[in-house]
């Protein structure tokens, strides 16, 4: 079969394959792709962010304590952003039409129809426990070096069913939950950052969690989404205790687990395996050599 040879500049088209231009270099004809021309209606490979990250911290007078740490937090951990972070702090809530990228709800009061509409719509919603709460003795679980946060109080409100465990304390109960819905999300806390609720406010770690949060995409880190199911630590309270007596009599919970050295019984096990295979060297007959 035979196929006439196209001219120079010519374009091809093959099935499945994008448009050929043949160009003839020296006595050798090649088929190049043809670029295609810029389509306005498709959308970028890689989305670019051009403005900031608007965030909105709504508190009332009960939170201002711990409005004031998650403002702190919030802009030490902005920095890795890949925008600049806009945060505004308020007593008052925004206009619905000019609906911000984050909503920080530090209130008693229930989060308003209107604002939960939003949600599906793309508004990153952050409520935290509200009421008085529950005692609770737990470790959040995190691989951040240097960060020992403990849970004193935990909120009574339900977490939302079927949601995402982004924070987990070491008995695997989610402390950040997260429910997305269409191009939002709903993030709930099941805790507080106040001191009588958490030490979060006084861990260095903080800012790096928030930003594992508030930063776009699926990250790759150690406390991002995709390993929140891969907790390895135990809470201390999963540990035995036994009760040590002290010399005044009373009795103090201490740990029922220590550490061995066991490089002083290698070394013995070394020397008896040695000084056996001695002793059985010297009880075999001396072999006769032939004449």
């Amino acid at each position: 079969m035979r196929v006439a040879r196209p001219q120079p500049g010519a374009l091809l088209t093959v099935t499945g394959l994008p448009a050929l231009r043949y160009e003839v270099r020296g006595s050798h004809g090649l088929l190049r792709p043809q670029p295609s021309a810029p389509d306005s209606s498709r959308q970028p490979a890689v989305p670019v962010r051009t403005g900031p990250v608007r965030a909105w911290l709504y508190t009332t007078a009960g939170y201002s304590e711990e409005a004031r740490y998650l403002r702190a937090a919030l802009r030490a951990g902005s920095v890795g952003l890949p925008a600049p972070l806009a945060l505004t702090v308020s007593p008052s809530l925004p206009d619905t039409a000019q609906a911000p990228d984050w909503l920080f709800w530090l209130s008693d009061s229930q989060v308003p129809t209107a604002w939960r509409r939003q949600v599906p719509r793309g508004l990153q919603l952050w409520q935290e426990a509200a009421g008085p709460g529950t005692a609770d003795s737990a470790t959040l679980a995190t691989t951040e070096p240097g960060a020992s946060i403990r849970l004193v109080r935990r909120g009574r409100q339900p977490l939302a069913a079927h949601s995402l465990s982004r924070w987990a304390d070491g008995q695997g109960r989610a402390v950040l939950a997260a429910s997305p819905q269409g191009q939002g999300c709903f993030y709930q806390l099941a805790t507080r950052l106040g001191p009588g609720w958490s030490t979060l406010s006084e861990s260095p770690a903080l800012p790096a969690l928030l930003l594992d949060v508030l930063a776009a995409g699926p990250l790759l880190g150690v406390d991002s989404a995709l390993t929140a199911h891969d907790q390895r630590r135990l809470d201390p309270a999963q540990l035995p205790a036994r009760p040590a007596r002290l010399a005044t009599g009373t009795a103090q919970p201490v740990a029922a687990y220590r550490f061995t050295d066991l490089r002083p019984w290698l070394i013995g096990v070394v020397i008896l395996l040695f000084g056996l295979e001695r002793w059985l060297a010297q009880r075999r007959p001396n072999a006769t050599l032939p004449a």
